[in-house]
């Protein structure tokens, strides 16, 4: 007898039960989105709170927010054992914009302290004898002293450098080969250091952040006092060439208790810190860039008066935006009332616009470079020439950027010469009529209203237009 098959009980779902169910997943799926936006909204104001600014109440210290940006080792970012960070390879949020200028972090201590360095050369010097750094008159560049009234150009040019900025601790060691780089010895006796060759190892050598494509020297010797280099390529030299001028890039250490103001850290967006508003010529960064009569222009330095010294970005050019080239003159002391200097000061200046209310006449410093001491920078500052128009000396900021130049510094052994730079980037005597590319300088008036810009070269700042009273 065959069995019966099971029946298995059906149940007829109705309209009523089917609008149910439809109503019953459109109020999860609502409840899922309005979770999902609160999530979303959640990360925005974690992100928030490093790329706005900060209030005093609860500020975000830099270390904080670039610890933050720490994902695993895959970031360029390890940690050793005494839990200090450190960058290597090409990370993406290591970069920190202040007083106009990028750096990138090179290592965070356990005290929040953060050492960093700048991302394109600071500025170029000529190599003198010192055998270490803390009796180098490079140092001196870099870092006031208060027995010395002229030095520390670099660390006067950076905003609220004492309340931003505590000692650099740099590497001593003397090493005669890249197999035998470390750092066993370090000192810790000034603000303002350069690169050691651990520094550039560490991070990754050629492969790493540091190799961006220049020329610099770093702060490590060998035995025979000898600096070593990192070259164009990122492979490494030694050598001593008193009359090369070589790049600089400046290292720094932030105080614990830097508070970010904004940015997230990465090139395009990096973190800020002492950030300004710039409403005056003034108040703007040196290093910034302005743009004025057609031509860029770089900040170079503020006077006792507080009015602003630029540098003209590349060089005068000729109606076809091609570099014209002119002799210096009759005498190798540089004047507004003959050769160069005249032209500069008035066909030149004539052609600039507005310049009878931007421009200021300035008290420029001049002075002689003898072939036993063209290292000492010091020489620039022995002497000052009271014009509107006038061309660097060899103490300047990015003097050397653009070469084959005439500079303001004569030779007081010989009449018929006066110094250049020449397109390799040494300093060279010249004849006075051999013909040269010109980079002017002016000063213009710190109370120049800024009408918009950031200073930096894709956004120079625009001065606003003013009329004579």
């Amino acid at each position: 007898m065959a069995k019966k098959k099971k029946e298995k009980n059906k149940i007829k779902i109705g309209f009523p039960q089917r609008t149910f169910q439809v109503l019953n997943t459109l109020l999860i799926l609502l409840i899922l989105g309005f979770y999902l936006y609160r999530a979303i909204d959640f990360r925005n104001q974690f992100i928030a709170l490093y790329s706005e600014v900060t209030s005093e109440e609860h500020p975000v210290y830099l270390s904080e927010a670039l610890i933050s940006k720490v994902i695993g080792d895959n970031d360029g970012v390890w940690k050793d054992e005494n839990e200090n960070y450190h960058y290597r390879g090409n990370p993406k949020y290591n970069y920190v914009s202040y007083s106009g200028r990028i750096f990138r972090v090179l290592d965070i201590n356990t005290d929040g302290e953060v050492r960093m360095v700048e991302q394109d050369n600071t500025g170029s010097f000529i190599l003198d004898d010192s055998a270490t750094y803390s009796d180098s008159l490079i140092r001196l560049w870099l870092n006031t002293d208060r027995d010395d009234q002229f030095s520390g150009i670099y660390q006067k040019s950076l905003k609220d450098f004492d309340t931003t900025m505590i000692r650099t601790e740099y590497c001593t060691d003397v090493i005669d080969g890249a197999d035998s780089i470390g750092c066993k010895y370090t000192k810790n006796d000034n603000y303002v250091t350069m690169l050691s060759l651990n520094d550039y190892k560490m991070t990754g050598g050629a492969d790493g952040f540091l190799n961006n494509g220049e020329s610099f020297m770093l702060i490590s010797m060998n035995s025979d006092n000898e600096n070593w280099f990192v070259n164009e390529d990122g492979s490494l030299s030694t050598g001593s060439n008193p009359t090369q001028f070589v790049g600089i890039r400046a290292v720094v250490t932030t105080r614990y208790d830097l508070a970010v103001q904004g940015g997230t850290g990465r090139e395009s967006d990096p973190f800020i810190i002492r950030r300004s508003d710039v409403m005056e010529a003034k108040n703007m960064n040196i290093s910034s860039f302005v743009s004025y009569s057609g031509r860029l222009w770089r900040v170079v330095r503020k006077t006792n008066e507080l009015n602003i010294e630029l540098m003209l970005d590349g060089y005068l050019n000729d109606e076809n935006g091609e570099p014209i080239t002119r002799s210096f003159g009759s005498n190798n002391h540089y004047s507004p009332d003959r050769g160069l200097g005249y032209y500069l000061n008035s066909e030149y200046m004539e052609s600039l616009e507005n310049h009878e209310n931007v421009l200021v006449s300035n008290d420029w410093y001049y002075g002689s470079l003898s072939g036993d001491n063209l290292y000492d920078y010091h020489d620039n500052f022995a002497n000052t020439l009271n014009c509107y128009v006038a061309l660097p000396n060899t103490a300047v900021q990015y003097v050397d950027e653009y070469p084959g130049i005439f500079i303001m510094a004569n030779i007081d052994t010989n009449d018929d010469l006066v110094y250049t730079i020449d397109d390799d980037g040494h300093l060279f005597a010249g004849f006075l009529s051999s013909e040269n590319k010109v980079r002017p300088m002016i000063c213009i008036n710190g109370s120049l209203a800024i009408e918009s810009g950031s200073g930096t070269r894709d956004n120079p700042y625009i001065l606003a237009e003013r009329s004579g009273e």
